[in-house]
């Protein structure tokens, strides 16, 4: 049963807790504000499990519902693959009682309302002048078992595909969508101004709102930086 909360709307957005980092799956807390929480990617690595886990079932224990999006640095450790692997046996959980819900290239439906929430990495196309920068310098080219800037943009295409259908569906469906992602979904304004045109910031953001119908998008959501950023669609 979720404990009961002083609410402050409905989904409470966190990112980029990087627990891998500092070992702290256990004992990182933070109030629970609304009745469902967005992670909108590196909370830690899958390959730290039963950490993860043990942090994840703390959350569901106080939220209606808990949203993971997948950022890179959960990927770290493992191969994409295997990292796929291990989420679906996370949101499987007995402990967690149903009440994760995995965002990769997923849907979540708010119950009660007209609300949607499409979620997925959106991985980033990195355009071939910046590879050789990216590659030197990101490090999920070194983490990642078998990545390459082939599979990270083969990887982005499809998460934008996805979204394009997905948006388009749900508009036809009269649903008030919301995106979250974990890169962002421009370049421009996204990150610390210091970063504006350096090689390696095609590797957490891309320019993908013209490829989307984002006046049909309330809110978009994402993680990657450690900067304060917002942008909002039509009704936002």
């Amino acid at each position: 049963m979720a404990a009961k909360r002083a609410s402050t709307g409905l989904v409470q957005f966190l990112s980029d807790l990087h627990l891998e980092a500092s070992r702290d799956y256990s004992i990182f807390d933070f109030p629970a504000t609304a009745p469902y929480l967005l992670l909108s990617g590196d909370v830690g690595s899958l390959s730290d499990y039963d950490s993860y886990l043990g942090f994840i079932c703390h959350q569901t224990d106080r939220y209606e519902s808990v949203l993971l999006v997948l950022g890179n640095h959960e990927f770290h450790g493992l191969t994409y693959d295997k990292t796929l692997a291990e989420v679906a046996k996370l949101e499987a959980e007995p402990s967690l009682e149903g009440r994760l819900h995995i965002l990769h290239q997923r849907r979540f439906d708010i119950p009660g309302s007209d609300v949607s929430i499409l979620g997925c990495t959106l991985w980033t196309m990195v355009p071939e002048e910046a590879r050789a920068a990216v590659v030197g310098r990101v490090k999920d080219f070194q983490h990642i078992k078998g990545w390459s800037i082939e599979v990270h943009c083969a990887a982005h295409r499809a998460d934008l595909a996805w979204l394009k259908t997905e948006l388009q569906e749900a508009v036809a469906r009269g649903r008030k969508v919301v995106i979250a992602t974990h890169h962002g979904p421009l370049l421009e304004g996204t990150s610390e101004p210091r970063f504006t045109g350096s090689p390696w910031s095609s590797a957490f953001a891309t320019d993908a709102l013209e490829e989307l119908e984002f006046s049909r998008v309330r809110c978009w959501v994402f993680g990657a930086y450690a900067f304060v950023y917002g942008y909002g669609g039509e009704g936002c």
